[in-house]
């Protein structure tokens, strides 16, 4: 099978004359497939090449010189090189790993990461800022989690991945990137094959928000996922709000109402409807 990353860093390895290791660990997979099947993060190189991120994306964009039957376009974006992969080839590569690997399809690769019910992780604030290595890190510990039935996050980091649970992981990389990381929830989602994911990030993660639809496409999906993202709603239905919380809302609506000089006796309606 094609390894995609290694081909993209070899490319950019011949342009820039850096460790084509190191500029594979720095691919990562964009959150949105409208931004490409890999994304490069030039801002990693700036302090090698002394020149800005967009600068150094253009340069690399003018010389790269890659196969088109592999890679069929590369746009810069900021200081990014959004990577996209030719889909024939793409497709190819998918149905030879799904016969090579069967049910365990999608258990290990970012963009395919498809399982057999259609799972998803919705990862609530668990990273800040991830370079590409972290990030391949987090990857692997969620695929871990994803293969296991383990339900609270307590369990869930004493799983191991490489050796390591993702505890120690976790504080291999805050002692190494300076930033603290932490492991607050998960949940796993699924889905029918008759429903849909919409999914949207907001703030580089700090507000990611996962809708699961049924009877229309993954478009309208993430649309509603991003209207979750801006009116951050409490609860799902009517039936899920606390007693508590209604009578709050009541309250408040019966006091702004009487400052209104509205009609005492219409008060009760009025609140209620």
């Amino acid at each position: 099978m094609i390894n995609f990353k290694e081909i993209i860093a070899k490319a950019i390895a011949d342009v820039t004359n850096l460790n084509c290791e190191d500029l594979k660990s720095y691919i990562e997979v964009p959150p949105n497939m409208d931004l490409g099947d890999y994304a490069f993060p030039c801002f990693k190189l700036a302090k090698d090449l002394h020149k800005a991120p967009p600068v150094i994306a253009n340069e690399i964009k003018e010389n790269i010189k890659i196969d088109e039957n592999i890679i069929s376009k590369i746009d810069v974006v900021g200081g990014y090189l959004n990577i996209y992969v030719n889909n024939n080839l793409l497709a190819k590569t998918v149905l030879e790993e799904i016969d090579l690997k069967k049910e365990k399809y999608g258990s290990s690769n970012p963009i395919f990461n498809i399982k057999q019910h259609s799972a998803f992780f919705l990862i609530e604030n668990m990273l800040g800022s991830m370079s590409g290595h972290v990030k391949e890190q987090v990857q692997m510990s969620f695929d871990a989690i994803l293969n296991n039935d383990k339900k609270l996050a307590e369990e869930a980091l004493k799983l191991e991945v490489e050796g390591k649970t993702i505890e120690e992981i976790i504080v291999d990389k805050t002692a190494t990137i300076g930033e603290k990381l932490s492991f607050r929830r998960f949940e796993l989602v699924e889905k029918k094959d008759t429903e849909v994911f919409g999914t949207y990030s907001h703030m580089g993660g700090k507000i990611v928000t996962l809708a699961v639809l049924e009877g229309t496409d993954n478009e309208v999906a993430k649309d509603v996922a991003m209207q979750i993202a801006a009116m951050r709603p409490l609860y799902l239905d009517k039936e899920s709000v606390p007693e508590e919380s209604v009578e709050k809302e009541r309250a408040i609506l019966t006091e702004q109402a009487e400052n209104e000089g509205l009609d005492a006796n219409k008060l009760p309606m009025i609140v209620s409807g």
